[in-house]
């Protein structure tokens, strides 16, 4: 998780030697899980509740070749 001024960034990152289908890494049910996270997590930061959010992957390969989605 990661905050500058006015956002908060939830960032999910994947690690595979092969990234051959990004979509098939983080799917719907996924993606789900992320969301149900997020909302347990400004159910216990209800301060930080007002700041907009994004949620970002990151993918990462054996090559430390770097790709980032970003607002999923």
């Amino acid at each position: 998780i990661a905050k500058n001024e006015n956002q908060i960034i939830f960032i999910e990152v994947k690690y595979r030697k092969n990234f051959d289908d990004f979509e098939g890494i983080v799917n719907e049910k996924k993606i789900n899980r992320i969301y149900k996270t997020i909302d347990k997590f400004f159910a216990e930061y209800p301060e930080l509740s007002t700041l907009k959010y994004a949620v970002d992957v990151i993918f990462i390969d054996k090559n430390y070749n770097i790709t980032h989605l970003e607002n999923i």
